[in-house]
């Protein structure tokens, strides 16, 4: 058994405190700890430096990017019209369409929760959807 110093592994510990661990727990501590101070010396020497901008602008435009209030304003009243939409359908259609599309569950997962045949299921979303069409069609013809 080996005795480490707690406080050289944890930096909330303020004072000395002494632990005894096997050889093996030892010995792997004091790996990583190489391991880390190579990475460090590495990186220091090499400049290696990484960042996510690597020249197509990916960190500033996540950054800078800000969502405007009329972008929010009509991402809303689009989750609005889908949610009435939705209600436009039967009940069966609509909360399979809404278990599809915004809950993310496969056609097998819905049909095996509702215990139904995939092709039951397939087809009533194929339905929801051909008439979700003809109602947003209808709906950004009225408003453009």
């Amino acid at each position: 058994m080996k005795t480490i110093n707690l406080r050289d592994y944890y930096p909330h510990y303020k004072e000395d405190e002494f632990y005894e661990v096997p050889d093996a727990v030892a010995d792997l501590l004091r790996e990583f700890e190489r391991k880390e101070k190579n990475y460090i010396r590495k990186i220091k020497r090499y400049r290696a430096y990484f960042s996510l901008d690597v020249g197509d602008k990916i960190e500033s435009e996540t950054l800078l990017s800000q969502n405007d209030p009329a972008d929010i304003l009509e991402l809303r009243m689009l989750f609005e019209i889908a949610y009435q939409s939705l209600d436009m359908l039967t009940r069966k259609q609509g909360l399979r369409v809404y278990k599809y599309l915004f809950l993310g569950m496969s056609i097998e997962e819905i049909s095996e929760e509702e215990e139904r045949s995939t092709t039951s299921v397939k087809e009533s979303i194929e339905r929801g959807f051909s008439r979700l069409q003809k109602i947003f069609e209808k709906i950004f013809e009225e408003n453009p």
